[in-house]
């Protein structure tokens, strides 16, 4: 009895296991992430290099705050008192809505902006 208490409990833990994996599988990847963050935010929180970026983010600096994100191959950088949101488009990239201020674009040469 003690044998089939120990299985039945050792396959309902596998079988737990593997009916919520699809779930975990299904979330949204990182658009990009942060690889410069100086009096920035990243929603309402303090952003710091390292930080992921996900889909309908809003990236914001202060008045001397600069920030930079990689997005695939391409880096954006935030330049003070700067507002903006991150979007995907597809498995193409991101789409970015700038609310205020300066943004600049860099990319190697044969990629696609």
């Amino acid at each position: 009895m003690r044998s089939f208490r120990s299985s039945l409990s050792f396959i309902l833990a596998l079988t737990l296991l593997f009916w919520t994996a699809p779930t975990m599988a299904n979330t949204n990847p990182p658009l990009g992430i942060l690889t410069l963050a100086f009096d920035a935010r990243l929603n309402n929180a303090a952003a710091f290099a390292g930080l992921s970026i996900f889909e309908g983010e809003e990236l914001a600096t202060g008045k001397q705050g600069r920030l930079a994100a990689r997005v695939g191959r391409v880096t954006l950088a935030l330049a003070g008192e700067t507002e903006a949101t991150l979007h995907r488009i597809g498995e193409l990239g991101a789409h970015v809505d700038l609310g205020r201020g300066t943004i600049s674009v860099t990319s190697p040469e044969n990629a696609r902006v």
